[in-house]
């Protein structure tokens, strides 16, 4: 049978049916190199990655199933049961490698099938809407003075964009709406929404289809009524985690930078992609900070400001940017790390790597986890900043679908970490 499957396979790659490298060597999938736990279907070991080198023997690290995994890259015949399909890598990359026609990797609590070329867990037009109460009323931020809260509660939701560039038609709208229902239906209700950034995926030239995006995005965002910051990932510049967007930056003034610019941040009335919010209790017993941080929009103006700002004290100083402080390959990263290390700082919060985390010596916490291709076993999700009666800061990330708690932790308003 599996020569038969083989053969057809082969046909199929000499009619074109396929997109197929004959010129190629032939690849092996070598179960033997894969770790005990790991499942291995029809020569395809799932091994889950965030970049080429986690895979090693010559592997890609690709976007399939809705996540990153391991895969060979085609040859003349791929081995198994598996086919030759064109992917992007996890750089962004186009790339062929060989995977399974059906998914044998699971991630926990997500559906194992997805809808055709969505490269998504879940269906989109099927959302698993749960019981739940209707929004409560949240009053909006004031942006450019103090807002006064008697409590400080807050969501966090991160990386938005569908799985591969320029596929609309499978924006994880689904999940999306799901987050911002969950996050609207908390009581007592978040005071607002941060969100770490990457709201899209698209060519660096295609304003058109990422304003589709935002579309999708907006759409699903309306769902909670109160304040959304917004900040600006790599993939808001032009895609690549390098990239440095704005007035005297290497990249200038690309279409989806334009295109951020006037969908995400000219309706905050904000004039600059880095920004400080300021919060305080009703009763005057803290104060708090919320700042923006534009890594891909990085100057010297920027950090001029950074070191401003982060020098006013706070009882709690909140950094947001988008990635984390190991991607020292954006520009603001390193410089920032060196300002926020300078100055006293509660927690850092990030997104870019697909998942949910917690580095305690660090101070960060990553919420990457919002609807794009998921690194490793993290389920979809959101987090839930509140302070506590003792002055600490709590964070709990929440599934999507069953609000069950995926991850917890807590901080003392000086970043160590509190029982």
């Amino acid at each position: 049978m599996k020569f038969v499957f083989k053969n057809l396979i082969f046909a199929m790659c000499v009619a074109g049916l396929l997109a197929c490298s004959p010129a190629k060597q032939a690849a092996t999938a070598d179960a033997s190199s894969s770790p005990s736990d790991v499942t291995v279907v029809g020569g395809f070991a799932c091994i889950s990655c965030v970049a080429d080198e986690d895979c090693g023997k010559g592997r890609i690290c690709s976007q399939i199933f809705g996540s990153s995994w391991c895969a060979d890259p085609c040859g003349e015949l791929c081995p198994g049961e598996l086919i030759c399909k064109q992917v992007q890598s996890s750089g962004g990359v186009g790339a062929e490698v060989c995977v399974p026609v059906l998914n044998p990797c699971t991630v926990p609590d997500e559906p194992l099938v997805q809808p055709a070329d969505s490269g998504l867990f879940f269906d989109p037009n099927d959302i698993h809407s749960t019981e739940l109460p209707p929004p409560q009323p949240v009053a909006p931020l004031d942006l450019f003075g103090v807002t006064k809260l008697g409590r400080l509660e807050f969501a966090v939701v991160g990386d938005t964009r569908p799985a591969f560039k320029n596929y609309t038609n499978s924006y994880p709208t689904a999940v999306i709406t799901q987050i911002y229902q969950a996050v609207a239906a908390e009581n007592p209700p978040a005071a607002f929404v941060l969100t770490t950034g990457d709201f899209q995926f698209s060519a660096a030239d295609k304003a058109d289809i990422a304003n589709a995006q935002f579309d999708k995005y907006l759409s699903a965002r309306a769902h909670y009524p109160g304040t959304v910051l917004p900040v600006i990932g790599n993939h808001e510049c032009t895609g690549a985690t390098n990239s440095n967007c704005g007035p005297g930056s290497k990249d200038g003034f690309p279409p989806l930078y334009q295109t951020y610019l006037k969908r995400m941040l000219e309706p905050t009335g904000l004039p600059e992609p880095y920004y400080v919010v300021r919060l305080a209790a009703e009763d005057d017993s803290w104060t708090a900070k919320i700042v923006v941080i534009a890594a891909n929009v990085w100057s010297a103006e920027q950090a001029q400001w950074l070191e401003g700002v982060l020098q006013s004290p706070t009882t709690y100083t909140l950094a947001v940017r988008h990635e984390p402080r190991a991607a020292t390959e954006a520009p603001g990263v390193a410089p920032s790390n060196a300002l926020l290390d300078k100055y006293p700082l509660t927690l850092l919060i990030v997104g870019h790597t697909h998942t949910a985390a917690w580095h305690a010596p660090q101070r960060e916490l990553v919420i990457g986890n919002g609807g794009a291709p998921a690194t490793g076993t993290m389920p979809y999700g959101y987090a839930m900043i509140r302070r506590r009666e003792d002055s600490a800061l709590q964070f709990d990330v929440y599934h999507y679908q069953t609000r069950a708690t995926l991850l917890k932790a807590a901080v003392w308003p000086t970043g160590t970490q509190a029982p």
